[in-house]
């Protein structure tokens, strides 16, 4: 953990990450990277086509390429695994069975053949055209037409397949990056031990969780060299006396009987 911090701060201080990354959300990221101020960034490589087109948009020499992740000391890359469920749909307790009847209607129409068509196409006469039983759809090329595109194929198609969307199938320049995403991309990945049910002793205080506020504000003291990085054995003792022993008796006792822990895939 120590060498990954020193690994950020480096890349801070010689000016190689941007110095609010603590505080930056997706907009000013997509603004950046539109306006071509990021060099590196971590996005869905399925966005590489229509990333690139609305960075050209702007920037007529820009464009970004695909890469692996860098090798840590471990021999191994990549940012943390995600789960195989991309997301999930739910209906408010408080809405009647007539209306919740409606929505679970309108959830099976998107795995229809209708549906199917409606999402990946659009709006015909808009986006596609029909000759003789012919569909032809129109590639977007402008910024509009990309955010468009992106509308009706991610946002509004909520039950779908999201490991490669379908517009990367209707477009030719996108067979670079299925080819990465399925021969390489695939290869790539951090997963850990994880437990569900979650552990008692992390439910009882949430800041003692993966994403403790606790760690982080540390971790982002450390980085901006607020605090030593040679302190962080102390931040985990810190960790420990406010229930991080209780979690790791829990955690190894789960292990140890094994009860709902889920090991590593890769």
């Amino acid at each position: 953990m120590m060498k990954a911090l020193n690994v950020y701060k480096t890349m801070l201080d010689e000016g190689l990450m941007n110095k609010e990354f603590s505080t930056n959300n997706g907009n000013n990221l997509a603004q950046n990277v539109y306006a071509n101020k990021i060099g590196t960034v971590q996005l869905g490589s399925a966005a590489l086509v229509s990333v690139n087109k609305k960075l050209k948009a702007a920037v007529p020499e820009g464009e970004y390429i695909q890469m692996l992740s860098p090798v840590g000391p471990d021999g191994k890359g990549g940012p943390v695994v995600g789960s195989p469920v991309a997301s999930v749909m739910l209906i408010n307790s408080k809405v009647n069975a007539d209306k919740a009847a409606v929505i679970v209607k309108f959830f099976d129409w998107m795995q229809s053949e209708e549906g199917d068509k409606f999402f990946t196409y659009g709006l015909e006469g808009t986006d596609y055209t029909m000759e003789g039983g012919k569909l032809t759809y129109k590639t977007p090329q402008t910024p509009d037409e990309i955010n468009r595109e992106e509308f009706h194929q991610s946002y509004l198609w909520f039950v779908s397949d999201k490991s490669i969307l379908k517009r990367e199938y209707l477009n030719p320049e996108a067979k670079p990056v299925i080819d990465f995403v399925s021969k390489e991309l695939i290869k790539e990945g951090r997963s850990s031990i994880s437990f569900d049910p979650p552990l008692d002793a992390v439910a009882q205080n949430p800041d003692l969780g993966t994403d403790s506020p606790f760690i982080l504000e540390h971790i982002t003291k450390m980085i901006y060299g607020k605090e030593p990085i040679s302190d962080w054995p102390k931040v985990i003792d810190e960790w420990k006396k406010k229930g991080g022993d209780a979690v790791i008796k829990e955690a190894t006792n789960r292990y140890n009987k094994k009860e709902g822990v889920y090991l590593p895939i890769r």
